[in-house]
């Protein structure tokens, strides 16, 4: 992305068009990035995709080599905002926390399952 529209950005000034790295709306970052950005309430500059893809490592990839900009989680980019490869734009366009958890079949049981398992497949109640 060109550093111009990085510096509009960090000076709360919004640009026109501004380039994206888009995910397809049938995986989870598109479904993401898709209700962030519809549940955001400031207006938003035009996203224009120039590239998209599944995979978010190839995201993180082309926002690193100045494509556009992508929505990624913020532990996946941590290398690179230490290092300044990339800005942490979330004080500027919409962002979200991103629950991830392990999930299986409830029934049904089987040796190497419960084995691998060890007794952490038991219910978990949250709040």
């Amino acid at each position: 992305m060109a550093s111009r529209e990085i510096a509009d950005l960090m000076a709360g000034a919004m640009p026109q068009d501004l380039p994206v790295i888009a995910f397809p709306p049938e995986v989870l970052l598109g479904q993401v990035v898709t209700r962030l950005i519809g549940a955001h309430p400031q207006p938003l500059p035009r996203l224009v995709p120039k590239v998209e893809t599944a995979l978010t490592p190839a995201a993180l990839e082309l926002a690193v080599q100045g494509v556009g900009v992508a929505w990624i989680p913020a532990t996946l980019a941590q290398r690179h905002l230490q290092n300044a490869w990339l800005f942490d734009l979330s004080g500027h366009l919409p962002d979200g926390p991103l629950d991830v958890t392990a999930m299986r079949l409830a029934r049904g049981s089987s040796p190497g399952r419960d084995r691998v398992l060890g007794g952490a497949d038991q219910p978990v109640r949250r709040p």
